[in-house]
């Protein structure tokens, strides 16, 4: 629910790409590594960047879009206090730094095999849990 809405995710990735490629403006993309999977934002980057040949990127050209996109700009830890409002009681211990240290360590080896072919920039979003 979004303002009495019901969001049913209808609005995907190719609607917003090629939205932002209307508009002019450079699309940014956010992983949900809360309830989501390191292996699943490797997956949609590959599936939105990769120009060569692999189960992601056929499916890509599959769904209609031949060329990759190109997104430079990623989020990694979108909604990583528990998602969907509801904080579980191991929050501070799931979000903990070696936390964070582990997905950003899944990520690298993720991404080593096909990040070589583009330039891409990560912000992480993780919670500061009280420091600046």
């Amino acid at each position: 629910m979004w303002g009495g809405i019901t969001e049913d995710n209808s609005f995907g990735t190719h609607d917003f790409l090629n939205m932002c490629k209307l508009l002019g403006t450079e699309p940014y993309l956010a992983g949900n590594t809360g309830s989501g999977t390191v292996q699943e934002l490797a997956d949609w980057v590959q599936y939105v960047n990769f120009e060569g040949r692999s189960p992601m990127s056929d499916l890509r050209v599959k769904n209609g879009q031949e060329k990759p996109w190109e997104v430079k700009f990623w989020g990694v830890g979108n909604e990583a206090w528990g998602c969907g409002g509801n904080m579980p009681p191991l929050w501070k211990e799931k979000n903990s730094y070696y936390h964070w240290t582990e997905t950003l360590m899944k990520l690298h080896r993720c991404f080593n095999n096909f990040t070589q072919a583009f330039k891409i920039s990560f912000q992480f979003c993780v919670p500061s849990q009280g420091k600046i």
